[in-house]
């Protein structure tokens, strides 16, 4: 088993996914959604390589979707690092992931 890490950018993506969340569809949903990531980080651990593999984006970097988010990770030995969480619909860029 792995150990799941988020960078500063991706705990800042959570937070504004959670504000978000509450704002238009209520705590609880915001809530519930929040388990999802949790749930995903689960995935993450046990099979770090679940996600597919997104060369487009970086040497090693590898998405997975949860719902309307896709988390964007690189494995690094017993390491995920969560570098980014993007809304599916956004025009993902290598630059963006830095």
């Amino acid at each position: 088993m792995v150990e799941v890490r988020l960078s500063a950018l991706a705990i800042s993506d959570l937070a504004e996914i959670d504000e978000y969340g509450a704002e238009h569809f209520g705590p609880s949903i915001a809530d519930e959604y929040a388990r999802g990531f949790r749930y995903t980080w689960g995935i993450l651990r046990t099979h770090p390589f679940a996600g597919s593999a997104r060369p487009e984006l970086g040497r090693g970097v590898r998405s997975i979707r949860h719902e309307k988010h896709r988390i964007y990770y690189v494995v690094k030995g017993d390491v995920v690092l969560v570098g980014r969480i993007y809304h599916h619909a956004r025009d993902v860029r290598r630059s963006h992931l830095q």
